[in-house]
């Protein structure tokens, strides 16, 4: 890896911690119900926008890292917004649906 490469690396991967803590600041003062709440089919509860680490894992590691192992097959189908080539995803309506994974 080389040096800008290096840097650009991690310019992003500070850019994913601070987006991160930016989203778990935002739902802390939710509580767990609050979180399972979909309000209208064009919003999704606030717990599916916390699975958005999945985005980095399917786009980032899995691509990236030699033998990377996925945290959950069934994420990819749960958080999959709208990416086709990563294959099939929940609908946006129906994600308020899910119990799991917790919130936890």
């Amino acid at each position: 890896m080389d040096i800008k490469t290096s840097v650009e690396c991690d310019q992003l991967i500070k850019r994913y911690i601070a987006t991160r803590a930016a989203t778990t600041e935002i739902c802390a003062p939710l509580e767990i119900e609050d979180l399972c709440i979909q309000p209208c089919a064009d919003v999704s509860p606030p717990k599916w926008h916390l699975g958005h680490t999945w985005f980095f894992e399917e786009l980032i590691l899995r691509q990236f890292v030699a033998g990377y192992q996925r945290f959950d097959e069934h994420f990819s189908l749960i958080f999959n917004s709208y990416y086709k080539s990563a294959g099939p995803h929940w609908t946006q309506k129906d994600r308020g649906n899910l119990s799991r994974p917790t919130v936890a």
